[in-house]
Order: C-alpha cells, then sequence, then structure tokens
C-alpha cells in the first residue's frame, strides 16, 4: 500500500513539475537561443575584421606564386571528403529559410569576397565540381544540376564534373519496381551525354534489405535480369562517350563494365560466380 501511495504521489509531482516548468524552461530555450545567435554573429563580424584581410592576402599570393596544380591540390584539401547529395532545396536562393545550399560547402568565409578574391573562389568551386562525388535524392535533379551553376559563377558544370553516383531504383525496392518505372527514371538521365570525356559514372543497385540477389531464388533473379537489362543501353551509350560505368549490385558485386558485360548472361554467370563463392 505504501509503495502504491509513493508511486501516486511520484506520478503527480512529475506531472504539476513538468506543466509549471514547462514555460519557464522553454523561455530559458529562447533565452538561451537568442544568446547564441547573438554571440555568433559577434564572432563572425570580429572575424571578419581581423581575419578577413590576411585571408584575402593571402589568396592573392597563391594565385601569384603557386601553379594550378599546386592550387588544386590545396583546394582539394579545404574540400569535404564526403559524398555530396544534392536535393531540391540546393536550387533555391541561398537567402531562402529553406535552402539547403549552404550545407554543402564547409568553408563557407571563403563565399565571402573580404576573404577570397574571384579568381580563387572559381577555381575553389572549379575544384569541387571536378573532385567530388555527387548523388542526387531524386533523378530529375540530375539535368538541372549539369546545367545551372550553384554557385551563381556561371560554371560548365557538365565539363567539370567527373564522378556521379545514381539510383535508377528505390533502394531496396528493385524487384518490387514496375518496367515502365525503371525506364521513365533512365530516360530522366540523358543529358548525362553532355558530360565531358572520362566521367566515372556509378549505378549504385540494392535489390532487398539485408538479402542480396545471389541469395534469392531463380525467378527473382530472373527479375533482377530483367530489369537490369533496360539499363543496358544507356551504359552502351556512355562507354562509347568515353566515360567509365560501374555497376555496384548489392554492395560487393562490382562491375566495372565493358560493352560485352551489358547483356543479361554476363550477368548471370556473375550472380552464379557469387553463389559458388558463398
Amino acid at each position: 500500500m505504501d509503495r502504491t501511495r509513493s508511486s501516486i504521489w511520484k506520478k503527480r509531482y512529475v506531472w504539476s513539475y513538468s506543466k509549471s516548468d514547462k514555460g519557464a524552461f522553454e523561455h530559458l530555450q529562447k533565452n538561451i537561443e537568442r544568446s547564441q545567435n547573438h554571440l555568433s554573429h559577434e564572432l563572425d563580424s570580429y572575424i571578419a575584421t581581423r581575419v578577413a584581410p590576411e585571408c584575402r592576402a593571402l589568396c592573392d599570393v597563391i594565385q601569384q606564386l603557386l601553379p594550378r596544380e599546386l592550387r588544386d591540390m590545396i583546394y582539394q584539401y579545404l574540400l569535404s571528403q564526403s559524398d555530396i547529395l544534392i536535393e531540391r532545396t540546393d536550387f533555391l536562393p541561398s537567402t531562402s529559410l529553406e535552402s539547403s545550399r549552404p550545407q554543402l560547402f564547409d568553408s563557407p568565409c571563403l563565399l565571402d569576397p573580404r576573404f577570397c578574391n574571384e579568381y580563387m573562389r572559381r577555381e575553389l568551386f572549379e575544384a569541387w565540381y571536378k573532385f567530388s562525388t555527387f548523388q542526387f535524392t531524386r533523378n530529375s535533379l540530375v539535368n538541372t544540376f549539369l546545367s545551372k551553376d550553384l554557385w551563381g559563377l556561371d560554371l560548365p558544370v557538365y565539363q567539370l564534373v567527373r564522378n556521379l553516383e545514381i539510383d535508377i531504383w528505390p533502394r531496396g525496392c528493385m524487384l518490387d519496381t514496375d518496367l515502365e518505372y525503371g525506364r521513365a527514371e533512365i530516360a530522366l538521365l540523358a543529358c548525362l551525354a553532355t558530360i565531358r570525356k572520362g566521367a566515372k559514372i556509378t549505378f549504385p543497385i540494392e535489390t532487398r534489405p539485408h538479402t542480396e540477389i545471389w541469395h534469392s531464388s531463380e525467378q527473382q533473379i530472373q527479375r533482377f535480369l530483367q530489369i537490369l537489362s533496360t539499363i543496358f543501353p544507356l551504359a552502351r551509350k556512355l562507354l562509347g562517350m568515353g566515360h567509365r560505368v560501374t555497376i555496384e549490385v548489392d554492395g560487393s558485386l562490382v562491375a566495372h563494365v565493358t560493352a560485352d558485360e551489358l547483356c543479361k548472361t554476363a550477368w548471370y554467370e556473375k550472380i552464379k560466380r557469387k553463389q559458388q563463392v558463398r
């Protein structure tokens, strides 16, 4: 009985405490956020005043004394080493509250003319396109990405990009994909024909969560081959244009394909070899 009364009292106390102090907690949280924002603005202003002239002078010296090859090495050091995911909100104006573009770049100060001269800024983003691997939340964004410089520098994106990873089918749903849907997704990628020769284009495919295709039934394997074959014409065209094409199935079946491997028979043999290794 005493234990029950104690439990009830604790619940009532916690509820009463939460109700009476919720408003005070939210008020405190808002005050902390305002203080953080104010401090952040003060620090940005201090940095711009004290550091910007030195950064700008350093950029000028780098431009004057170092050849482009060494400058590119510096840019690669400044750039993020992780793959970059392009989504719809990246194309919104950077002033928009929904814009995710600022998250694409790790050194936003270099976007500021006070820190970086226009020539270095242009080279930096040329390097960003050349040395980054780009992924996309949807295939309809690929054409937009290739035809519109995100940074307002009028850069020829389609001539600069060298590494793209493109999901043709929703992850983990390949065997459930309608063939017409797959063909429609591939049709969105005709723009890849504009990319400069020598790009690496990877098509990662996950057939089922936690179950590789070589662990599946013969019927599912044949279904997989039927769907996979819809990508062969595009891959063959890209190879003919001088690009490198990689098809990566369920993480560990990776093929840097040649024209001869773009057929169902070749891929059936690859799957069977996987089964034998298992």
